[in-house]
């Protein structure tokens, strides 16, 4: 994407890849989003989110987590562990 810098934005140019990943746990389905942005070199950074929608009977549940590095080009290391461990927490908390 192209860089953006008017009135209500600024950002620098990124590259983003989006990918879809089913879930199946116990008696929940759905699936979660995961999207991850790298800003150009000039301006280093990383954006990774992850957001899960599951479902059970009449419940849907809806939970995000995101970890934004600036000055940073590396992902997060332990991002993808840790929206799973979340998600796992939400779910066990509803029942």
């Amino acid at each position: 994407m192209a860089a953006v810098d008017n009135d209500t934005r600024n950002e620098p140019a990124y590259t983003e890849t989006v990918r879809v990943q089913p879930l199946e746990d116990e008696t929940w389905s759905g699936f979660t989003v995961i999207r991850h942005k790298e800003y150009e070199k000039t301006h280093p950074g990383t954006a990774d989110v992850a957001v899960t929608i599951v479902q059970r009977v009449n419940v849907v549940l809806v939970d995000a987590y995101a970890i934004y590095q600036l000055s940073n080009a590396s992902s997060g290391s332990q991002f993808d562990a840790d929206w799973k461990k979340l998600v796992g927490t939400v779910v066990q908390r509803v029942g």
